[in-house]
Parts: C-alpha cells; structure tokens; sequence
C-alpha cells in the first residue's frame, strides 16, 4: 500500500472523529451530569442540520447567522427535553430515561420524515469545495474549519468546566447530585443547563458534518453510534478523551479500509474495542475515581407494595403467566389469520426478551446484543437443518447451544466491566455480529439472506398460520416455566443478590464470575430459539432482520413490561410487535405515535405495564386514607369532658 493512501487515509479519519468528537461531547456533557446516555442526540442534531439547510437554501440567511440559529434550536430542544419529559422521570430507575431519549429520538424521526422524507440533500458549505494539498494530502477547507470549530470547543469546555462557577457546579453534580444539592447548587438548573449545552453541541456537529458529507434522517444517527463507541473507548470522564476517542475509532477505520476488505472492518473494529475495554475498563483516559458515579446507569427500584410483590413472586407469578399463556391458546380462533401470524412474532419476541428479563432484570446486567445472538440463533438452525438435513427440534436445539456459547465467550471479556461500559461492549458485539454474518455468503447467502424449511414435530408438519402460533407458544410456555424455576432456585437467589448487591453477594459466598457468566449463557440460549423460532416461522432470514436498533428495542420492551417480571416479557412483546402493526395505517406519523406511547408507558407506568395494578391499588388506598382523615371527628376537649 502506497505510504501516500495511508497519510490520507489518516488525516481523513482525524478530520471525521473530530467532527464526531462534536456529537461525543455533547453525550458526554449529559452523562457526567445526569448519568443518561442521550440516544436523542442524533436525531435532535438532524433536526437542527435541516433547519440550517433550509434557512441557507430557502431563507438565504448568511451561513454565521443560520449556524446560530440552528444551534440555539438545538438549545431549545435540550431544554424542553429536560423540563417536558426527563425531569418528571428523576426518582424512576435512569433506564427509564434513557428509554426516553429513545422514544423523543423516534418521534424527531417521523417529524423529520414526515417534512423532508428519505432523500438526501446537500448543504452548503461557508469556505467552498477548495482546499490545500501538502505532498500527497489533500484536505478541503470545510475540513480544516471542522478541525478549528473542534479546537475551539474543546478549549472553552474545558475553561468553562475548571474555571467558572458554572463548571464547578457541574463537577459537584456529577460527583454525587445528593451532596452537591446540600452544598447549596441548584441541580435541577445543572441538569437542564447540561442538555442546552448537549443540544447546542449537536446542532454544531450537524453544521460540520453536513456541509462534508450530505444530510439525511439517518444519517447522524449512524454517527451517533460510533460517537458512543469513541466516548467510552476514550473514557467518560474526559472531554478530550472523547474526542480522542472518536478520531482514534476513526483513524483505524480508515486503516482497516486500506489494508483489509472493507467487508470485515466492522468486525475487526469491534474486537478491537472489545480488547480495549477490557484491559482498560475505564477507557483509555477515563479515571476511576470518576467512573462509580456511573455505575447506577442501570439501578432498579427496590422492594415494592404487596401487589406487586404477589403478583411477581415464585408460583404467583407463574400462575399470572400461565393464565395468559392459556388466554393465548384461543386467540386464533377469536382473530383473522393476519394477526395470529402477528402474535405469532410477538411470542417469539417474548422469548427474546425474557432473556433480558434475566440478564437486566435479575441480575442488573445490561446487553444490547440481543438481537445478535438471535441471528446466531435463526442462522444456525436454518443452516442446521436444510444443509445438515437434522429435524426442527435438532435445528432448536442446535441454536440454543451456539448462542450460549456465545454468550459465554462475550461474558468472559466483559466481567471486567459494568454500566456504559458493558452497554458498549455488547453493542459492538451486536453492530459487528450481522456484517461478519453478511459476509460469510457461501454459508448465509450474504445479504440476499438464506431461507428457513417449515417446521415439522415427530414427522408432522406444521404449515399452517395456527400450528406455527401454538408452536411458539408451547416454546414460550415452556421457557417461562424454566425461567421461573431458575429463579426460585438457589441459582434464582444468587442472581438477585448480585443485582442487589455485588460486594454483599461476594461476602455471602456468591461466585460472582460463574453467576454472571450463567446469566449471560441463559440470556444468548433463549435469544438463540427465539431466533431458530422466527427462521421457521417466517421461513427467511437476512442479516438486516438482526440488527442493533432491534436490540434497543427489546431492552425497552423489558422496560415497558416489567424490569424482572416473566408477565412483563409477554406485555413487553405485545407493546414491541403489535402497537406499530396497529398504527401502520398513519404512513410516517406511526414513529411519532409509537415514541409517544412509549413515552406515556414509561411516564405513567414507571413499574411496567404489569405494575400498573400495583399503582392504582395504591392510589385507591391512599385515597381512602385521605378521605378516612378528612372525615373523622376531631377529638373533645379534654377540659370540657372533664
């Protein structure tokens, strides 16, 4: 390789992560304050990219006036997301947050697509298409600005947060927002001041970026993603950090491109952070006297009302499972062939993310490769049985035990790790997982994707729409069942105390390493016959079907069903598969309904869709003690009796 392609190569990836460090700094300023990833920031960015498109190309503003513009909406956006919608959400575990910055990222989408639609536009630049040229380099005048707009910011970040008040008050939050409130800082003022600064930032990074690149509704948040990978590669703790981070994932991208295909650069990238993690937890310039603020990223509320504790405890809770388990067995006779298959999916989804039920519910580990290990799953069982010629039941089996075993080898590096670290770790997994899938063509089909033979039992076929929905929900009665013997079992004791409590679990004789482990091998199996599931019932598979954004989703599922609750994944699902089929009608607005239902779920429910029970016990009995005090009789005066 020519050294010239390899200077250029590596410029290019410094001027991109550095451009990137802009969409970094704005998740950092939010998480070092509030501890919320902020999966809005790129969609908040598009919004503000189009603005200034519009206000350069319509309204013909001057490009420093429009770029203003665009960054006090960015602001402004950050602002009412904190007032309107994560303010109210303070005392709910901070998943519940961070579910709603996904929700406000899907309704930013739908408007954005409603207005401007799937196509690509071109923004102007404010230094034109020239550039310079030194040697075999070439770099364009709109990168060089982005690499002085990145300087700049950097610079003033960094006095604003050593040398003012302003700054002191957000370090002290950061730190411990109990202890800085009694010190007398407004944390409330700090919390909203760090999402205008988010939003500002990512309106910044839109105007670099857009004018370099092009701009459409998904593009920022495709950068969004490696974004988060150079933040926690780089540390969370440190501005620069940050942006080190992204220009280092950046570079070796660029690296990866020139010297290997371009088909494997994903994967190897993803080993490559993988390794990172674990030899430096904290990222390659976080500290750790930093990083166990973070660790609550993923806390569950405790204990919970009588309701709720026996409507989620041992048997009781299998029989509120069972109950609508039996329930499902007669919904094919109640509904039309189109939505038995759509709640076919939906118990094949409740399998999925029971998984997660065990490794975020049970345990308070995060995993956003769900998904992945569902590919595994599906890839597995339909090269099992129509290349091996094995039977259904060999090709499920086939598929739990290889995305168990995946799931072992992705536990073992990231028992080091935990909160934003571990998310991380587990979306590389998940991001590179359908690429290395893609390009293994002589085995999968690539990206024309691979189909999957109907599903026979003991030499019956199961053909029709009905057959396959009883199918899956034996599979999934039968999972649930397992589930909840695990959990009422010694193995079910040792994962609630972990999640409770990992040095209390460890001073009570809890393996640590093998429960954890454990958690992640059960968690990969049920998302590997989830998978087999969904190639025999669908009978076709593609590596688009497996992707990131769907792991996102089941982990909101988890949410909005009920952290550690085996109903919760059924209600989970029935949220997840059927809400966007009911709204499919409405064209692009569904995103905004979907968000928004979410959103509402996540607002009104903080327990889960199966706590709402719980919370309205509470209201009636909260009410009749009010109205029991309001009404009765003030005592007598006790000179008047005497």
């Amino acid at each position: 390789m020519h050294f010239g392609s390899l200077a250029q190569g590596i410029v290019s990836g410094v001027v991109m992560g550095g451009a990137l460090g802009l969409l970094a700094l704005g998740v950092i300023v939010v998480f070092r304050s509030t501890n919320v990833l902020n999966f809005a920031q790129g969609d908040a960015s598009m919004l503000c990219g189009f603005l200034l498109y519009v206000l350069l190309t319509h309204v013909h503003l001057p490009y420093a006036l429009a770029v203003l513009l665009a960054v006090l909406l960015g602001g402004a956006l950050g602002l009412v997301m904190d007032r309107l919608i994560l303010r109210p959400l303070r005392g709910q575990p901070l998943m519940s947050s961070v579910i709603a910055t996904l929700a406000i990222s899907m309704i930013l989408s739908g408007v954005a697509l409603f207005v401007w639609g799937p196509y690509e536009f071109a923004v102007p630049s404010p230094v034109g298409t020239g550039g310079v040229r030194v040697g075999s380099i070439s770099l364009g005048y709109s990168s060089l600005l982005a690499l002085g707009v990145v300087a700049v910011v950097i610079l003033l970040l960094t006095l604003l947060m050593q040398r003012t008040r302003i700054g002191l008050a957000m370090r002290a939050t950061s730190q411990s927002a109990r202890v800085a409130g009694l010190l007398g800082i407004n944390v409330e003022s700090v919390f909203s001041l760090s999402w205008v600064l988010s939003g500002a930032l990512g309106a910044l990074a839109a105007a670099i970026i857009t004018p370099i690149y092009y701009l459409d509704i998904g593009i920022m948040d495709q950068l969004l993603l490696i974004a988060f990978a150079g933040v926690v590669l780089g540390g969370l703790t440190s501005f620069l950090g940050a942006v080190a981070g992204t220009v280092l994932l950046s570079v070796v991208t660029n690296v990866l491109d020139l010297y290997v295909s371009t088909q494997w650069t994903s994967p190897i990238l993803v080993l490559i952070i993988l390794l990172t993690l674990v030899l430096w937890p904290q990222g390659l310039f976080g500290r750790r006297s930093l990083i166990s603020a973070t660790h609550g990223l993923f806390a569950r509320p405790q204990g919970g009302s009588p309701l709720q504790r026996f409507l989620g405890s041992g048997r009781r809770k299998t029989s509120a499972t069972s109950l609508l388990v039996i329930i499902g067995v007669v919904l094919p006779f109640l509904v039309g062939s189109i939505r038995t298959d759509q709640l076919t999916q939906v118990w094949i989804a409740a399998i999925a993310i029971l998984g997660l039920t065990v490794l975020f519910g049970f345990t308070g580990q995060v995993s956003l490769a769900q998904a992945g290990f569902m590919g595994l799953g599906a890839y597995c069982s339909a090269i099992v049985t129509t290349d091996l010629g094995f039977p259904f039941l060999g090709g499920l089996v086939a598929a739990a035990v290889v995305a168990g075993l995946f799931g072992l080898a992705l536990g073992v590096p990231c028992l080091r790790l935990s909160g934003p670290y571990l998310a991380v770790a587990t979306w590389g997994f998940g991001w590179g997982l359908p690429t290395a899938i893609a390009n293994l063509n002589r085995l999968t089909g690539g990206f024309n994707g691979m189909a999957g033979p109907e599903p026979s039992l003991f030499g019956l076929m199961l053909t029709g729409g009905r057959a396959k929905y009883w199918l899956a929900l034996v599979v999934l009665a039968v999972c649930i069942a397992a589930v909840a013997n695990l959990r009422r079992s010694r193995i079910g004791r040792a994962w609630l105390a972990l999640r409770s409590s990992e040095p209390a679990a460890k001073a009570m004789g809890v393996n640590i390493t093998v429960y954890k482990l454990l958690a992640f091998v059960v968690s990969a199996m049920l998302a590997g016959v989830a998978g087999s599931l969904y190639t025999h019932t669908v009978n076709f598979i593609s590596p688009q079907t497996f992707t990131f954004w769907n792991s996102i989703f089941y982990l909101a599922a988890v949410v909005v069903g009920g952290m550690e609750s085996l109903p919760g994944a059924i209600v989970g699902a029935l949220f997840l598969v059927m809400i966007p089929q009911l709204v499919a009608g409405v064209g692009n607005w569904q995103y905004v309904i979907y968000g928004g239902a979410l959103l509402v779920v996540i607002r009104f429910a903080p327990r889960g869709i199966v706590g709402v029970p719980d919370q309205l016990a509470n209201l009636f009995i909260r009410t009749g003690r009010r109205q029991q005090l309001t009404t009765a009789e003030p005592l007598g005066d006790p000179a008047k009796s005497s």
